[in-house]
């Protein structure tokens, strides 16, 4: 029995409290006891709101998913809309009284109308929701704070090493400036000797230019004779390209309706997907009824079998008991001599030993 409960589905408890009050409501009685229970609990939500008094602005919506991203992007006072931070304990519990009063408010409009209590349902999804991406949200930020701390380390070990590479380098720039000083020396004698030695080169070029421009004519003709070839080659390409443009657009429509078609086919199986994961859920739902049907039957057989259990352990305590008490009856007629244990009288004893011998 214990190992056929740990086999069972895990199911929330608020899960388990919306199956069961959607069942209740089809009936007239539960639904005037649930309207008379919120109705109750709306009266007093309404007094400890009075009681508490807060300025903030109240909403009358009922509670929606709404992302990170739509309630702090754009935002331009961000301390009203910091995350685990408010302006007072009494304005918090006075909007999350005004949440409770909207959504209860709703809810019994609600089971008024349609016998059922969807908003609420929507309402604690939605809020459960929001609060798991703000616990996310807040781990994220404890992540990126390490990892500023651990940037801001960095960025100090590199500012210490380029204080030291900036010394080094000032370092290297004052050798640098002396041997400077000494090249510039040096290079004063070599002015003259390069100035004389450059009258005789002038002349040197002046016959090698003139020969290397006839040279030069030569490559010009011989460059044109190129050029006219490659312009003939690219007229001639450009024809090919024109001539099998054609067949280059016939196979991009072709891959093009492919292309649909694979597009068509992944549609397809989509719905079809969608078509499968909805049987999966309605069977899902009649799995769970199913289960608590079991539940419950099994509940009874428990109960059964502890009433059978403390009736035969009563029976057997009554046994006993009766066992004990003619034990202890026979005891006291044995011992007082008592009943069929009482002594008979010696003449009778006496008449009773002769006819024996006889």
């Amino acid at each position: 029995m214990e190992s056929s409960e740990e086999l069972m589905i895990p199911v929330t408890n608020h899960e388990l409290l919306f199956s069961y009050i959607e069942d209740a409501c089809t009936t007239l009685f539960l639904k005037k006891m649930m309207k008379c229970i919120l109705c109750e609990c709306i009266d007093q939500l309404f007094i400890l709101r009075c009681i508490t008094g807060s300025s903030v602005v109240q909403s009358d919506d009922s509670p929606s998913y709404v992302s990170l991203e739509e309630r702090y992007t754009g935002t331009e006072d961000h301390a009203q809309t910091r995350i685990s931070s408010v302006t007072s304990n009494y304005d918090k519990l006075a909007k999350d009284i005004n949440l409770i009063i909207v959504v209860l408010s709703d809810a019994r409009s609600e089971i008024n109308m349609e016998d059922t209590f969807k908003i609420l349902k929507d309402s604690c999804v939605a809020l459960r929701r929001m609060q798991e991406d703000e616990v996310q949200l807040m781990i994220d930020a404890e992540s990126n704070e390490k990892a500023v701390v651990e940037l801001t380390n960095l960025l100090e070990e590199e500012r210490l090493a380029n204080i030291r590479t900036i010394e080094e380098t000032q370092a290297k720039i004052q050798k640098l400036r002396f041997e400077v000083e000494d090249l510039v020396v040096y290079g004063r004698y070599e002015k003259t000797y390069f100035e004389r030695w450059e009258l005789s080169r002038n002349e040197q070029n002046i016959m090698m230019c003139d020969k290397r421009e006839n040279s030069y004519k030569d490559t010009i003709k011989e460059m044109e004779d190129n050029i006219e070839l490659e312009n003939r080659c690219h007229m001639e390409l450009m024809a090919y390209i024109d001539k099998n443009r054609n067949d280059y657009m016939e196979e991009i429509q072709y891959w093009m309706k492919s292309y649909d078609d694979e597009i068509d086919a992944r549609d397809n199986n989509t719905v079809r997907l969608r078509a499968d994961l909805e049987k999966i859920s309605e069977d899902l739902v009649k799995t769970r009824n199913l289960y608590a049907e079991r539940k419950a039957a099994i509940a009874d057989w428990l109960e059964y079998k502890r009433i059978k259990k403390e009736k035969e352990d009563r029976e057997a305590l009554e046994i006993w008991a009766a066992i004990k008490i003619q034990a202890w009856w026979r005891g006291i007629m044995f011992r007082r001599k008592l009943g069929p244990y009482r002594k008979k009288g010696k003449g009778k004893g006496k008449d009773k030993k002769k006819k024996g011998k006889n």
